[in-house]
């Protein structure tokens, strides 16, 4: 039996030509971006081919790009493979290509929410003093400890808890390299900043996320019988009238995803974890926090799509 999550990537995955290699399904693709410029009257289509990068990389326009993106290669997904998922689930942003392919929110509603979304974030950046960082080859414990030590009456804390091996921080930006410094003495493998302009999923959100709630008060969320995990409390989700409680939680709240996939693997009893994104993202955190015991796959080009849709077919 295959018991199916898709799972859908945030901001951070963008860069210029990132749908090429599904040129195999080129019209279909373009359709959905023609779709999406028209509720924004914005030609994301020639931004996501063309650039220029600065702009790819305002958040207001990124979020739309990504969830364009996404929302695409899912119409290709959905066309092909016969077998439904059992759960849906979206690392931050993703939450919401999420929401649209399990009919919560229609394609249009969602595009406008992550353009105000992404307005609203960009508004509070602190005049780019609010960044994002990834850790590799630290536990939380020396993490909390950096943020810790580094802080110094500003906010640096951890917002993503990616995998085992990857954990994201982010808050004021001397706070963060301060951080940074610490982490690279306690062994940190590795460290970047990330292409995301303002400290998500941290305090610093807290203002912009009173502001959100007022929107998506006027937001219709749509019945749905595929359940979500959401960010925000890491817990399944059946109902559509909570939806919009953890969408403004989501702004301020870590990223636990590492909590989400153990959730999805041992109590939704999932096999199979794909996950629809232009590159392979969430699968190597999946990978890592399943110990490679659950067959985690990415489509991120036409073959792989294809070829993996007609497998579960079967």
């Amino acid at each position: 039996m295959n018991n199916i999550a898709l799972v859908f990537p945030g901001q951070g995955i963008q860069f210029i030509g990132m749908l090429n290699k599904f040129d195999s399904f080129f019209s279909l693709i373009k359709s959905t971006f023609i779709e999406a410029s028209t509720v924004l009257n914005y030609d994301l289509w020639h931004l996501l081919n063309y650039g220029p990068i600065e702009e790819l990389n305002k958040t207001y326009l990124t979020q739309p790009i990504i969830l364009t993106s996404c929302v695409s290669i899912w119409r290709i997904w959905n066309n092909i493979c016969k077998i439904k998922p059992v759960i849906v689930a979206g690392h931050s942003l993703g939450e919401y290509t999420a929401l649209v392919c399990n009919g919560c929110l229609d394609f249009s509603s969602a595009l406008r929410i992550v353009y105000f979304r992404g307005k609203l974030m960009q508004k509070f950046t602190f005049n780019n003093n609010g960044i994002m960082l990834a850790i590799i080859g630290l536990d939380k414990n020396q993490v909390n400890y950096a943020c810790d030590q580094a802080a110094k009456k500003q906010i640096v804390v951890p917002s993503n808890y990616n995998s085992y091996d990857q954990i994201i921080i982010a808050g004021h930006k001397s706070a963060v390299l301060r951080a940074e410094q610490i982490c690279k003495k306690l062994g940190a493998r590795y460290t970047k900043i990330l292409p995301i302009n303002v400290p998500s999923h941290c305090i610093l959100m807290k203002p912009a996320a009173k502001i959100f709630e007022k929107y998506l008060r006027k937001i219709n969320f749509n019945s749905f019988t595929t359940p979500i995990m959401h960010n925000a409390t890491s817990s399944i989700n059946f109902c559509n009238k909570k939806v919009f409680k953890f969408l403004v939680k989501q702004l301020y709240y870590p990223v636990n995803w590492i909590k989400i996939i153990h959730y999805i693997v041992n109590v939704v009893k999932v096999n199979k974890i794909i996950e629809i994104s232009p590159i392979n993202v969430l699968t190597k955190f999946n990978t890592n926090i399943t110990y490679n015991n659950i067959f985690c796959a990415s489509v991120n080009n036409t073959r792989i799509l294809i070829k993996l849709a007609k497998e579960i077919n079967m």
